[in-house]
């Protein structure tokens, strides 16, 4: 199992449309075959900050999420939105 974290300050301006994109997103993300959990998340003292958390149950998986539509065309309208590029954590268990 992996999970990953993808940390977006976003713009005050661009919020709805963010959260618009988002939500295409994340839906199409939980349908997929190795997707064991994906959503968004607001930070509880920042609201500008929202962090997609995604499970998955395999690098392969996560290769074809990466590679499927819907995650090629929300990309770079979410980037668009943040005032600063996402910070993207990988982690795979230890213990």
């Amino acid at each position: 199992m992996i999970k990953i974290t993808a940390l977006c300050k976003v713009k005050e301006d661009c919020r709805e449309a963010f959260l618009a994109t988002a939500k295409i997103l994340v839906d199409a993300s939980r349908a997929e075959a190795g997707c064991i959990s994906y959503g968004l998340y607001e930070d509880a003292d920042d609201c500008a900050e929202l962090i997609f958390i995604e499970e998955w149950a395999s690098d392969e998986a996560i290769e074809e999420h990466c590679d499927s539509e819907h995650f090629q065309t929300a990309i770079p309208l979410l980037s668009d939105c943040c005032s600063e590029a996402m910070e993207l954590r990988i982690c795979k268990p230890l213990i």
